[in-house]
């Protein structure tokens, strides 16, 4: 009710005199307030998990499919890769009843010896899998291999058979230039391949889709090849005695009898075959489901859109809900007009009366006092009887205008006078006016419940039969022998891991990398036309992009089913239709990948290749464009359904880049360096480029970029490519602005001129232009225009990889046998230029970050002056691992916004080396990772910068050893049983550190071994414990994918960081002092250095700086009853351990001891506590204490590091003073929650944790820690307080702290006192009863105030002779919704002047001096006027600055140097969460004054900035009289930020500050820091 009257109050006069009843009703309650919660699930930079997008771009023609391996005489030494494992031993013909293809194919029979041998103790007939790889293969088998698992003939759930390409129909078998015969030596027959002869060597080779054994390599035609000498050893008659032995794997309901001969395996369950399902929830055994929404029985209703089901369906009616406001005006049609009660108002034209008050209605009186005023009257004098006059629109008299006296409504008032009137009462007629209701409409739908629809699963006993049959079988073939394989069969699906993957109902399939990054990689492909004339233009789209597997995360980071999947989630057999195409039903990226050469004219392959042109319509297909007109349609013939080759052409595409984040965009090209008529490219001959054969290339306008009035010219970019290989100077502008030249080559190319007018290819039909255009896509933008909510897709990239099928070539790079050599060919350059890894954005492949001049931006680590972007596909095991590389370097990784870390911050001349650790974490797996790259001192600009690369990467240590099975390995690998992993319980009434493993698990708590006992769908006990705790270390055994395996596969073991990050530590600090500590630092100075951070995996892990080895990791009690979550197979992403630690020293018990301290964020509230004084050899005993909101319920999630506090301890009962050590940590967020524990109030409080506290000693409040509550300022405002910035006394005893919180209040905490109870209840400053802050920060714009949250530790800092500045910046980036905030937020300096009156606190903005941010483009300048800081009028208490971009905010640390206060602004996009900007600040703390940073946004949000001091040569003056010197530090801002560069690595950005003269030899590193 009061809100209802609080509006009527508004609509009436003060004094008005109503002759309506005013009748209203309603309650009066009020409820209790509830303060908003942060959602601390995800965090922004991970909301928007962006697919990788892959456009393969297939120029297949005949060389394409020609032999992977070109060298005419087998070497068993050499391993071959293909369809066979080299390793096994392999049988023709299946004698098998039933085997399909009638039985022709090989089949697996067994392993190789040591020497590679097939046909040793007595076994004859068998070949090698290596020798059959090095007959068989095509480059393609090698392509399809790697990526779809390969070209499948048979493909069901229990079989797969897989096929050789179908060769070129125009080959003969023994092609000596494209399937050259392939010679084993006859010491090699018998033993490699069966004994097809004693008296010679025997040649193998394929043609179509056979396989040749002979005693010749004549050239012959392949389907009569049997009847020569080049095929007359291939057997036509298969018989004799046959041993056949088949083991196969019998599964029978758990509890029967085995099966005869039966082997037992082990116990698990599979899903029904035909699939059942049910409703109930199984009790035991693995949970899968799908959801239904199911109607709600009972009319149930909701007024909330059912997601699932459309809104017309579920529409029932809209009704009206009163909202609690009225208005004067009655609401239209249909809402219901309710009258609740009248008021009186104004008429639109107001007036007044007198003497008499009007004969009815209501009125007010007031009095008349202006003897000036024109009024109308009744009689012609200064003193009528009566008159009537007129008010303005605010009730104030004023004059009636003239002429309108004795008319209208002053009719009966004919003279116009002045008249005599003075404190006279008059009237004003009022009108009464209806007061309604106002509705809320409420669209009531019918309610749905997703109801699960559980998979059935039977529990079954596993055993291995094994059956042999001896026997005699006789076949008689026609001589034949195909090239096709079993695979991934009962005989090799467990050993060959490189091939085969389980799949849900137990049988294995063949995969490639297509299969493996299925859940956040799209995928198109682009063909040719089966059009071989030399005037058909490039290629068309085959397949349009789209998520291949069944599942896929969508940009939300949720896990979606596709309805478009192109193989089956329970069996992985293929789809073979997945778009639904009606004219050939068949269609998707796999399908055309495997199957061209077979879906239309068996054996044909296009002649004429156009790369250029296929490569230049998947680079436009990225940048949103349509087909080329050529493209689409040749002028004379158009596309017939011939040219189609049986498989779909899409003429009409979507655009492939869903919106401006989808920034990982690549394609993938294959080909060979003969290429035909390929120069239609924009800028061709427009006027320059290749003069050569304009009738089948006519020339070519430039292109329009989408968005922009700039063009593309292929030619231009090409014309560069001559400048970068011949090291040549050419002027361009980097994608960032900046004027640069293409000199920098340390191995020029001589011979690679003029590369924009030279012709290549085939008898120089082709040019260069599509490797300009691949150096173009990778380094500038594509595209200028706009996505759908309205941000800039300027930052979308394309890279290039490419493979060189090398045509008539020997698979090497310098001297090769063909004609146009690899270092000269368009693909070696598209592949150099169009993949380089541009660590410094330059757009100069030869110039790296760190001022070094080489080759490493571009070069292939394990091939010098090699691209890394290019691959000779006759080279397979590079071909292999160069596409696997490739999808690697196409994955969702990004980097934290948290902190990094840095080895030195101190840069010499004679010291030019350092360490930089950064965070990054892919969306797509929720996996996570610490990077360790380099940074390097650029001796000529003096600045700190990044080198390209990873040194060494903590999650592909941690994978690569959980696959290492039973091999040994060495450092830093750790097998997952052999990490040492700790977590904390209560043991004999004391808390201690236990082995986190299975023989350990009856030390945890109880709770901790339920929850890894229980089902995390379902809530069911399931007895897995042993196989979680297993899975958490990093086992694999257990996963879905193994043999029955239930709990959740993954590639890679180490959690993602997000809101955590690494804290390098190795000596101690050398700013502290006291009794023992400089022997202490001694003794550590030189231990192993650390690195330290938090993950969701549920660990604190510490990894060895030097080379990335784990050395411990800790899981805290309070996140592992959740860990069982973990294992779901449908995981969701939850926060473990999720905030930065602090690592310091502090003396516990007398002694001095390094102790890491850390939140875990939205994980648990509360803090954990670690001594790692040796972490080397980190134990149970070192585990300190967790301090949780169990033990007070006022803790929250604390996501920033903690403070380490030394505080003097007053003594008592005569007793002198001690000082002991604390941390302070703020209650952090959400400590209000409804978990069981929560604050009822949502106060904040400071907490101060005792470390001495004893193991067994429980926490106590006022004995063992101390806390300080604060009140809540706004229920309809998140709170939350902040750790706290500190100053420190003599001695190291901390006496002020500072913290900010949520609400924008800083606050301050006066600790010189000591600490005790009532000390600590006087730290913060009161009036009239309650805590006040130092400030409030907030802005006001139109009357409305608007907080501004503080989320980052303040800086503080001596100012003015008395007093000290605090330092801080307001805003949050920490959960989804903060990607779109838009509030304007501010730095602030604001000055403690050490007073203690009411006016002292509570500092109001106009006190403030604002220091204006001028924002032109993306560089902001800051007003350099100075003022006088001051109590008086006329002079200020501080600063502020108020950012002036949209979204700008301060969300993490500042850092602290000499005179020096880095920022670094975060400038979110507003919808691409992990996209964005930054900005630095670089201030004077005092004056708030810039310092000589430019202040223009660069890509990426940032991290937390670091400061660097750096001595070039001869930065010392010389000595005074007195022997004093002084030494010039250079100061850099440097950090890191959610972009990763073309490396890998996270960018890395710095600038160098002001210069500081300092007395030499007098502080420490850290100490000039602070």
């Amino acid at each position: 009710m009061k809100r209802a009257l609080q509006v009527l109050r508004t609509l009436s006069a003060p004094a008005i005199v109503s002759t309506a009843a005013l009748i209203m009703s309603g309650s009066t309650a009020d409820t209790t307030p509830i303060l908003p919660l942060v959602d601390l699930s995800v965090g922004p930079v991970a909301v928007n998990a962006q697919a990788v997008n892959i456009s393969l771009a297939l120029s297949v023609e005949f060389p394409t499919v020609g032999s992977a391996y070109r060298t005419t005489d087998y070497n068993a030494a050499t391993t071959y890769l293909g369809y066979f494992d080299p390793k096994g031993c392999y049988a023709y013909k299946d004698l098998n009843a039933g085997a399909p293809l009638d039985g022709d194919y090989f089949y697996r029979t067994g392993d190789v010896d040591n020497n590679g041998y097939c046909n040793y103790s007595g076994s004859t007939g068998r070949y090698s899998g290596n020798a059959l790889n090095y007959i068989v293969t095509s480059s393609i088998d090698l392509l399809r291999y790697a990526l779809t698992g390969g070209n499948r003939v048979v493909d069901t759930s229990t079989t797969t058979i897989l096929e050789r390409a179908y060769l070129y129909n125009g080959w003969q078998l023994h092609n000596s230039t494209y399937f050259p015969a392939k010679r084993i030596p006859l010491a090699l027959v018998g033993k490699v391949i069966p004994q097809f002869t004693t008296t010679q060597d025997v040649y193998a080779g394929g043609c179509l889709d056979k396989v040749w054994f002979g005693t010749s390599n004549a050239s012959v035609a392949c389907n009569t090849a049997g009847s020569t000498t080049s095929g007359n050893l291939n057997p036509t008659v298969v018989t004799g005695s046959v041993t056949t032995t088949v083991t196969n794997i019998v599964e029978v309901p758990t509890g029967s009898p085995p099966p005869t001969g039966g082997v037992f395996m082990t116990t698990t369950w599979v899903i029904t075959n035909p699939l059942q399902t049910t409703t109930v929830a199984p009790v035991n055994g693995p949970i899968t489901f799908t959801s239904v929404p199911v109607e709600i029985p009972g009319g149930t209703t909701t007024s909330v859109p059912p997601a699932p089901i459309t809104t017309t369906t579920a529409y029932i009616t809209t009704t009206y809900v009163l909202n609690g406001s009225t208005s004067t005006t009655a609401p239209p049609a249909p809402i219901p007009t309710t009258v609740v009660g009248t008021i009186t108002a104004p008429f639109a034209t107001r007036y007044f009366i007198f003497p008499s008050p009007p004969a009815s209605g209501a009125y007010r009186t007031f009095t008349f006092n202006n003897s000036s005023r024109r009024v109308c009257t009744i009689e012609n004098n200064t003193t009528p009887t009566g008159f009537k006059g007129l008010l303005d629109a605010s009730g104030n008299t004023v004059n009636v205008p003239s002429g309108q006296c004795g008319t209208g409504a002053y009719a009966g008032y004919p003279f116009r006078r002045s008249v005599s009137a003075i404190n006279r009462t008059v009237y004003e007629p009022l009108q009464v006016l209806n007061v309604y209701a106002l509705y809320d409409p409420v669209v009531v739908y019918k309610a749905y419940q997703m109801v699960p629809i559980y998979d059935v699963y039977n529990q079954v006993d596993r055993y291995s039969v094994t059956t042999v049959t001896t026997g005699t079988a006789t076949s008689t073939t026609t001589g034949v022998i195909y090239g096709r394989v079993r695979v991934c069969d009962n005989a090799e699906a467990t050993t060959r891991t490189d091939l085969c993957q389980r799949y849900p109902d137990g049988n294995y399939k063949p995969v490639g990398e297509i299969q493996r990054y299925a859940q956040g990689t799209r995928i198109a492909a682009f063909g040719y036309l089966a059009d071989n004339s030399d005037t058909r233009y490039g290629g068309v789209l085959r397949a349009p992009m789209k998520y291949p597997g069944p599942n896929y995360i969508d940009p939300n980071g949720q896990p979606q089913t596709n309805s478009q999947t192109e193989w089956n989630a329970n069996n992985g057999v293929f789809t073979a239709n997945p778009l639904g195409d009606t004219e050939f039903g068949r269609s998707g990226v796999i399908n055309y990948l495997n199957k061209f050469g077979t879906t239309g004219t068996l054996g044909y392959y296009k002649g004429l290749d156009p790369v250029g042109e296929l490569y230049y319509e998947a680079l436009r297909y990225f940048q949103g464009l349509g087909p080329s007109a050529t493209g689409v349609a040749n002028p004379t013939t158009g596309i017939t359904t011939a040219m189609k080759d049986g498989f779909p052409v899409y003429t009409s595409w979507s655009d492939p880049v869903p919106n401006a984040c989808a920034r990982r965009n690549f394609i993938l090209t294959i080909g060979d360096v003969n290429t035909h008529y390929d120069k239609q490219l924009p800028g061709h001959m427009s006027p320059t480029g290749v003069n050569s054969f304009l009738t089948q290339d006519p020339a070519r306008g430039v292109e329009t970029i989408p968005g922009s009035s700039d063009t593309f010219n292929a030619v231009y970019w090409t014309d560069l490519l001559t400048g970068f290989e011949t090291a040549t100077s050419k002027s361009y502008t980097d994608a960032l602005g900046r004027a640069q030249d293409t000199l920098g080559n340390p191995n020029p190319v001589a011979t690679n001129t003029n590369l924009a007018t030279k012709a290549t290819g085939s008898g120089g039909h082709s040019a260069y232009y599509w490797a300009g255009a691949a150096y173009w896509a990778n380094t500038q933008p594509i595209r200028k225009d706009t996505d759908a909510t309205g941000l800039s897709m300027r930052d979308v990239r394309v890279k290039t990889f490419t493979i060189d099928v090398d045509e008539g070539g020997n698979g090497l790079i310098d001297g090769n046998t063909r004609g146009i050599q690899p270092r000269n060919s368009s693909f070696y350059l598209a592949g150099k230029y169009g993949w380089f890894n541009d660590s410094n954005l330059d757009g100069n492949p030869f110039k790296a970050s760190g001022g070094v001049t080489n080759n490493s931006e571009w070069e292939d680590p394990a091939a010098p002056n090699t691209p890394d972007g290019y691959v000779i596909a006759s080279q397979a095991q590079k071909m292999i691992n160069g596409i696997r590389k490739f999808f690697a370097a196409a994955s969702s990784q990004r980097g934290a916004v948290s902190v990094s870390a840095v080895s030195t911050s101190r840069f010499t001349a004679s010291t030019l080396d350092g360490d930089f650790f950064a965070p990054q974490f892919n969306p797509s797996d929720w996996s996570g990772t610490v990077q360790k790259s380099s940074l390097r001192l650029n001796t000529t600009t003096g600045t700190v910068e990044s080198t390209a690369g990873v040194v060494w990467d903590a999650n592909a240590i941690l994978s690569a050893a959980s696959t290492a099975g039973t091999a040994t390995v060495a450092d830093p690998y750790v097998k997952p049983a052999d990490r040492n992993i700790l977590t904390m319980a209560t043991v004999g009434g004391a808390t201690t550190g236990v082995l986190f493993n299975v023989a350990n698990k009856s030390s945890f708590d109880t709770a901790v071994l339920d929850a890894l006992n229980t089902n995390p769908v379902n809530g069911a006990t399931d007895g897995l414990a042993d196989q979680r705790i297993n899975w958490i270390r990093g086992d694999h055994s257990n996963e879905v994918s193994s043999s029955g395996g239930t709990l959740r596969r993954r590639t890679n073991i180490m959690g993602d960081v997000i809101n955590s990050g690494p804290v390098y530590k190795q000596g101690a600090d050398p700013a502290l002092t006291g009794p023992g500590y400089l022997t202490f630092a001694q003794s550590v100075a030189n231990r192993t250095a650390m690195i330290y951070v938090g993950a969701n995996d549920g660990m604190l892990h510490a990894f060895r700086a030097s080379d990335g080895k784990e050395l411990f990791a800790y899981i805290p009690r309070a996140v592992a009853t959740r860990l069982n979550k973990l294992t779901d197979p449908n995981y969701q992403h939850q926060p473990y351990v999720d905030g930065v630690p602090q690592v310091g020293e502090a003396q516990i018990g007398g002694n001095w001891k390094t102790v890491l301290v850390s939140g875990m964020g939205g994980g648990a509230n509360g803090v954990f506590a670690l001594d790692v004084t040796n972490p080397t050899s980190f134990g149970p005993s070192n585990v300190l204490f967790e301090f949780t909101d169990a033990n007070d319920s006022d803790v929250g999630s604390v996501l920033t590091a903690p403070t380490l506090v030394k505080l003097r301890v007053p003594g008592t009962s005569g007793n002198p003073d001690t000082y002991k050590w604390f941390v302070a940590v703020g209650s952090g967020y959400n400590n209000y929650k409804a978990d069981g524990a929560a604050s009822t109030t949502g106060a904040q409080a400071m907490f101060f944790l005792s470390l001495d506290k004893a193991a067994n000693e429980p926490w106590q409040l006022n004995t063992n820690y101390f806390k300080v509550v604060l009140p809540v300022a706004s229920t309809t405002v998140a709170n939350g307080l902040m750790n706290p910035g500190t100053l420190t006394g003599p001695n190291g005893v901390t006496t002020l702290l500072y913290a900010g919180d949520l609400q924008g209040n800083l606050w301050k905490f006066d600790l010189s006192a000591g600490i005790n109870a009532s000390n600590l209840a006087a730290s913060v400053f009161q009036s009239g009863g309650s805590y006040k802050p130092l400030f409030i920060a907030s802005t006001t714009v139109s009357g409305t105030t608007t907080l501004q949250p503080i989320t980052t530790t303040p800086q503080v800092v001596e100012a003015n002779a008395k007093g000290y500045m605090v330092v801080f910046g307001t805003g949050k980036f920490v959960e989804p919704s903060d990607t779109t905030t838009a509030g304007q937020q501010s730095i602030y300096g604001i000055w403690d002047s050490l007073e203690t009156t009411a006016a002292d606190f509570t500092v109001p903005r106009t006190k403030l001096y604002q220091r204006v941010a001028t924002l032109t483009g993306t560089t902001v300048t800051l007003s350099t006027p100075t003022f006088t800081f001051g109590l008086t009028t006329g002079n200020y208490r501080g600063w502020y600055i108020d950012l002036p971009a949209t979204r700008e905010r301060i969300a993490v640390e500042p850092a602290l140097g000499i005179g020096i206060v880095a920022f670094r602004a975060a400038i979110p996009e507003g919808t691409c969460s992990g996209d964005g900007s930054q900005r630095p600040y670089c201030l004077n703390p005092v004056f708030g004054t810039g310092l000589g940073c430019d202040m223009t946004a660069t890509p990426g949000i940032p991290s937390a900035p670091k400061i660097l001091q750096i001595e070039l040569d001869s930065p010392y003056s010389p000595r005074s009289p007195s022997g004093g010197r002084t030494v010039t530090i250079k100061q850099q801002v440097v950090g890191s930020s959610t972009k990763i560069t073309d490396a890998g690595n996270v960018l890395v950005t710095g600038q160098n500050v002001q210069n500081i003269v300092i007395p030499a030899g007098r502080m420490s590193w850290r100490e000039l820091r602070q």
